[in-house]
């Protein structure tokens, strides 16, 4: 059966029941009382009432934190940074203008808590590196790290992202820039692990000496 509704000037429109229902059951179907917004459509509850419903975001986007999210941490020998979903494919760390009181340069480590007992200490494969006044290398498998000798004197800027690469896997890779000299230290590498279960924090850890100035920054990229 078809019900054919006129223009008001000219065409139609017309709308076909089908040639028989599940069951040869008899459906009702009651409009919404009033006009739904631009980009919804209409939902049915499963039991004839129709209502107008917004589309879920399935789009993968990126979210922007604030350096003042995690604002300098005085006298911290550990920074646990945190604030992501579950559904995170990349975790963007930046350091701004960050120092130490010491001669030493950071370390992180992935964590299912932001107790510090929780922190994820092996299964990591990390190479990193530096040049400027010299160069180096070497590899770790107990943390993230960047090489080299640092000074108290230093300030430096710079990031680590983090990749869910699959179920079992992050990899990650970062840089770190002295501030006024030509000192780069460099990090790449993967660790073993759950990304949803264990990847809740992150830990910024300054070889066991702390942040005496300077910012973290977390931007992430979900699904």
């Amino acid at each position: 059966m078809t019900i054919k509704l006129n223009g008001s000037t000219a065409g139609s429109v017309s709308l076909d029941a089908p040639a028989s229902t599940t069951g040869n059951a008899d459906i009702a179907l009651t409009l919404p009382v009033a006009d739904g917004s631009n980009g919804q459509f209409l939902q049915t509850n499963g039991s004839g009432a129709l209502v107008f419903a917004t589309p879920a975001d399935t789009d993968t986007k990126w979210v922007y934190g604030t350096a003042a999210d995690y604002d300098q941490w005085t006298s911290t020998t550990d920074v646990a940074l945190t604030g992501w979903p579950s559904t995170w494919q990349e975790i963007r760390v930046s350091f701004i203008d960050i120092s130490l009181n010491h001669n030493a340069l950071t370390q992180f480590y992935v964590s299912k808590s932001s107790n510090p007992a929780n922190l994820i200490g092996s299964g990591y494969e990390n190479t990193s590196g530096y040049w400027g006044s010299g160069q180096g290398a070497d590899s770790v498998t107990n943390m993230g790290k960047f090489q080299g000798t640092g000074s108290s004197a230093y300030v430096m800027n710079g990031y680590v992202n983090f990749f869910k690469f699959n179920g079992s896997i992050i990899r990650y890779e970062g840089q770190l820039a002295v501030k006024g000299d030509t000192y780069i230290f460099q990090t790449n590498g993967y660790v073993t692990c759950d990304p949803t279960s264990q990847m809740t924090h992150i830990f910024m850890r300054g070889q066991g000496y702390a942040y005496d100035s300077g910012k973290f920054k977390v931007d992430y990229l979900a699904g």
